[in-house]
């Protein structure tokens, strides 16, 4: 994500909120194949690699304990499906 601002404050404060998790993201997604739900959800685990701190991996259940396990929760809705082509909007938790 890029982010601009019209001032320093501005940027501090769009920061600052993007750090906190007060701002909503939603990412439109061009999917190969038409997904047949109209919505869905996956929740996930993720976890940085234990030797390569660059690395991550989603193959981890959700945490049901606190740990180095972190939830990873995204909502997907189906807008159109044709040509072999789905347009999905996932909105990210």
């Amino acid at each position: 994500i890029m982010l601009i601002a019209k001032s320093e404050a501005a940027l501090r404060i769009l920061s600052n909120d993007f750090k906190q998790r007060r701002v909503k993201k939603i990412y439109r997604v061009l999917c190969h194949g038409e997904i047949p739900q109209k919505q869905f959800s996956l929740i996930t685990g993720h976890a940085r690699h234990p030797q390569h701190r660059l690395k991550f991996t989603t193959k981890l259940l959700p945490p049901k304990v606190a740990g180095n396990v972190r939830l990873a929760h995204t909502d997907f809705l189906v807008e159109k499906r044709a040509f072999g082509i789905s347009v999905v909007s996932a909105t990210l938790h």
